[in-house]
């Protein structure tokens, strides 16, 4: 069955995912003085998949059905890209400003429609590249604010924009067959084992600290990202994911309030033309795109 859109039930659901964002950006960081990258997204995904059986324990759900599907190569695109997706926004989060690396890592909906018109071979309409330009614009801003080179490492969380968006589309393809519960559970199933297997082979190399604050850290990192991405996988069935992204862009709304009074971080005013540009061009884009 075809999910239906519903902006009253959408709103406040997209509006609190915004606020987990910021939520888990900021806990992410924070604890990145005490683990390692690839530390937190092992424990992220743990941290997860426990909060999903007792969801599903709290429901009265069936864990035998949890993992029932027919919808095998959707759940494998979605899992890798999203796992993939994860460690590449972690990294953005510990080596730039949150603002910053939490607003390239969720422009990963100005590439829905390049991903579906390779994956689903929908044609991308002539008019919608008028938002989709000034979108990429406001990317190109953020990348290299004012007259400085590329920050190279702001690349690796628009890569993780590119898998986000490749998982986002196979998520919407995965709400015509399954449910949230499963969709997650797929996804965080394969996030732990793919972390894990990539933590073992670091062990002689990680010298994670652990203290009270530290591991409550830990717990706020797997607590807001599950938060997120329940409420995210929650709103996809309100609406397309194009229809998505003028509220989710909001969370730089957040993240910036954090890097001004966690982190004392002066706002570049490459960065806020850049948000203006993307929130523009990709609200002219909804605005734009056919109604059928």
């Amino acid at each position: 069955m075809q999910p239906h859109l519903n902006i009253k039930k959408l709103i406040p659901i997209i509006l609190l995912a915004d606020l987990m964002i910021a939520l888990q950006g900021a806990s992410v960081k924070l604890a990145s003085d005490y683990f390692t990258s690839t530390f937190l997204v092992f424990t992220r995904f743990c941290f997860n998949l426990l909060f999903l059986l007792i969801w599903v324990a709290i429901r009265g759900g069936s864990f035998s059905k949890l993992y029932k599907t027919k919808a095998w190569k959707n759940h494998a695109i979605r899992s890798l890209c999203g796992v993939g997706a994860i460690y590449a926004y972690y990294i953005g989060l510990v080596y730039l400003p949150i603002s910053t690396g939490t607003l390239l890592f969720f422009s990963f909906p100005l590439f829905i429609p390049i991903v579906t018109r390779v994956w689903l071979k929908i044609k991308i309409i002539h008019r919608l590249w008028w938002g989709l330009g000034m979108a990429y614009i406001g990317i190109m801003f953020i990348l290299k604010p004012g007259a400085g080179a590329f920050h190279l490492i702001a690349f690796i969380p628009l890569i993780g924009a590119v898998l986000g968006a490749t998982a986002g589309v196979a998520i919407r393809q995965l709400h015509y067959t399954d449910s949230p519960r499963t969709i997650m559970a797929f996804a965080i199933s394969t996030g732990v084992v793919i972390s894990g297997v990539v933590q073992l082979f670091q062990l002689s190399s990680l010298n994670e600290v652990f203290t009270l604050t530290s591991i409550v850290l830990l717990i706020l990192v797997g607590l807001f990202s599950t938060l997120f991405q329940g409420l995210y996988t929650l709103a996809a069935r309100y609406a397309p994911a194009r229809l998505l992204s003028p509220f989710i862009y909001l969370c730089f709304i957040f993240t910036t309030i954090e890097d001004i009074l966690i982190w004392k971080h002066p706002m570049h005013f490459g960065i806020i033309i850049g948000f203006f540009f993307v929130l523009a061009g990709m609200t002219l884009y909804v605005i734009t795109y056919p109604k059928e």
